[in-house]
């Protein structure tokens, strides 16, 4: 591979036009790095097809037709990915600035030189509150799939080529991306985890989301099961940390609802008592596969 890596964006979007015209203005603003964007459309009825009409010249790959769910359209656009990385930045969600994806490059070429291209980037993300508050969340490293994903799918970098053969599989409803990962990551896949701000993501309590989280527990401990076949000890004990993580949360964007919240929340992240903190470092690790997962 000579020069920069190429990366492939693909956007999943269903009624939601505000979202898509956000992560549109990431994805354009992104600089010196040669990418495709890839957009897949649920068949949106409500003013998404226009603005994605408007938005065509930057569009290599636009498809607009009901699909079978999240992960069957983002199976569409994983399909149609030609770069040598893929990433999947959906309606709503956004580049931390106009270099993330330079500095994604960058780090890719620094494995090369030094070891590697990885089959896996993972890099950190800002979880953004409604009161506007934020922190930084860094990847983990690849053992930490043990429980859960170690990096956050918006800045999560996978190798095309594995990907098309590890796609996402349509039979979960919220942890598809979890199962493909951990599927990727036991079978050998090798990781290279870099510590810089790449994604921001949108953090909310809502009715829909609390609803969710009983499917969430259920899929993950199938995963932990049939992907990763983690004993059932071991599974039990990362349901109950599953839990209390999400409690931290849940608390976490109820404190930032209010102004003396956000202050008590600061404190507490400026503590390390949270699981982020206020900046990247900058670190990378290579990670050999399986051999880390022990």
């Amino acid at each position: 591979m000579s020069g920069h890596p190429t990366i492939s964006i693909v956007s999943i979007v269903l009624n939601d036009a505000v979202g898509m015209q956000r992560t549109a203005q990431s994805i354009i603003e992104q600089s010196d790095v040669p990418l495709e964007w890839i957009v897949i459309d649920g068949g949106s009825v409500d003013g998404t097809t226009t603005v994605l009409q408007q938005l065509r010249p930057h569009i290599r790959h636009l498809v607009s037709e009901p699909d079978g769910g999240i992960y069957d359209a983002m199976n569409k656009g994983l399909r149609l990915s030609n770069g040598d990385y893929v990433v999947f930045m959906n309606a709503g969600d956004s580049f931390s600035g106009p270099h993330c994806l330079r500095d994604v490059s960058q780090a890719l070429r620094r494995s090369i030189e030094e070891l590697e291209l990885p089959d896996i980037l993972l890099s950190g993300a800002r979880l953004i509150f409604p009161s506007g508050n934020s922190y930084y969340k860094p990847p983990r490293p690849p053992s930490y799939v043990k429980h859960s994903l170690p990096g956050n799918h918006q800045s999560t970098f996978v190798r095309t080529s594995l990907h098309k053969d590890n796609e996402f599989p349509t039979d979960y409803k919220i942890c598809g991306d979890y199962a493909a990962i951990a599927s990727m990551i036991s079978r050998g896949a090798t990781v290279l985890t870099a510590d810089i701000e790449v994604a921001r993501r949108d953090t909310s309590l809502n009715s829909t989301a609390v609803r969710s989280q009983s499917r969430i527990y259920e899929e993950c401990k199938r995963v932990q099961r049939e992907v990763l076949s983690l004993p059932e000890e071991w599974i039990r004990v990362s349901h109950r940390k599953r839990f209390l993580n999400q409690e931290g949360r849940r608390m976490l964007t109820r404190m930032n609802s209010t102004r003396l919240g956000s202050w008590v929340a600061s404190s507490l992240d400026k503590l390390s008592l949270t699981s982020g903190r206020s900046s990247p470092s900058g670190r990378v690790h290579f990670y050999r596969g399986a051999q880390d997962l022990t």
